[in-house]
């Protein structure tokens, strides 16, 4: 048996706006991404989103589940081959990686054999998965404007000079919610 890594750490996430200019206007693609200190992903950050529905489960008794998934909802497409083993006790949640199945979130030093556990405190982790419920529904129920879009090198010349125009927005239930739905909140 190989090498086995326990990494104390921290549930994170950032909102992203990323587009595509379709027809005249742009839509506007909101994802998750995880930013999770104790994982050093070696994929690049766009490929992979938090799965809300996943999270949740996480904290309900999941023993196993997708909480990273590729930014398009299924997780085989970013090389994530296997759901993550889930167990809590004594105050802690862990997410147990095997590298053979999900290497792809590691830094490439470590060898197909290591197997790690991250750690996170339950209270923390509960509390952000509540924040990232509170921030999709903000995003859900608030337009997005083409001043909001600005940032993104996709979408130069292709954005209407008016910062105030509307634009739409694009919701993938993969990005979001592995179930089609939003979960409610609590």
């Amino acid at each position: 048996m190989g090498k086995h890594i326990i990494r104390d750490a921290v549930l994170g996430y950032e909102i992203v706006i990323s587009g595509v200019a379709l027809c005249e206007l742009p839509d506007a693609t909101l994802i998750a991404q995880p930013r999770i200190a104790g994982m050093l992903p070696k994929h690049a950050d766009h490929a992979c989103a938090l799965d809300i529905i996943a999270l949740r489960q996480s904290l309900a008794g999941s023993e196993a589940d997708y909480p990273i998934t590729c930014s398009c909802g299924v997780p085989d497409d970013t090389g994530i081959h296997a759901p993550i083993r889930i167990s809590r006790d004594n105050g802690t949640i862990c997410w147990h990686f095997d590298m053979h199945k999900h290497g792809v979130l590691f830094e490439d030093s470590l060898s197909l054999d290591t197997r790690i556990t991250l750690r996170f405190d339950l209270t923390r982790y509960a509390a952000t998965v509540s924040s990232l419920l509170v921030d999709i529904r903000r995003w859900l129920v608030s337009p997005i404007t083409t001043g909001d879009l600005r940032q993104l090198p996709d979408l130069r010349g292709h954005l209407p000079v008016e910062d105030d125009i509307l634009m739409e927005t694009f919701f993938e239930p993969g990005q979001w919610y592995s179930e089609g739905r939003i979960p409610e909140l609590d």
